[in-house]
């Protein structure tokens, strides 16, 4: 999926709605990276109606089609944005916890690119199994972000 902006749609530098109708037309996903990428804890109702609603009918319609999926801005999640997500019918949800996916889950850890990010970081955190330190570090810091 490519995981879009909506309140960037159109402006210099980002995707144009046309563009998110022809990526759909050749079979990519439009996901919901929210309005303002602003991280999604702690928002105010307006504010979680705006990121996690409005965003996604803007993307939808600019797209012509459903919009279901989510990657949290900054990677910061929390349990009760979990529970929106899915209440309001997110079939998917990405992270930036950089750790592998696991087929079929709803909530996806993913791998962002970094500024200081080199092929060579990239294969080594991307392509060869984490060790146990970094894996067991990676589990504690998704089950604490999952319980706040």
């Amino acid at each position: 999926d490519f995981f879009v902006l909506a309140g960037r749609l159109g402006h210099a530098g980002t995707r144009a709605e046309e563009d998110l109708r022809e990526l759909s037309r050749c079979g990519m996903g439009i996901g919901n990276h929210g309005m303002s990428h602003r991280p999604w804890r702690r928002m105010d109702p307006a504010t979680r109606h705006r990121e996690l609603v409005a965003a996604r009918d803007r993307l939808a319609a600019a797209a012509g089609t459903v919009v279901d999926t989510a990657a949290c801005p900054l990677g910061r999640y929390d349990r009760r944005l979990l529970a929106d997500l899915r209440r309001l019918g997110y079939t998917r949800v990405f992270t930036s916890d950089r750790r592998p996916a696991r087929a079929g889950a709803w909530l996806q850890p993913r791998h962002s690119v970094r500024a200081d990010d080199t092929p060579e970081s990239l294969r080594a955190t991307v392509l060869r199994p984490p060790g146990p330190v970094r894996r067991v570090r990676a589990g504690v810091v998704g089950v604490v972000k999952r319980l706040r």
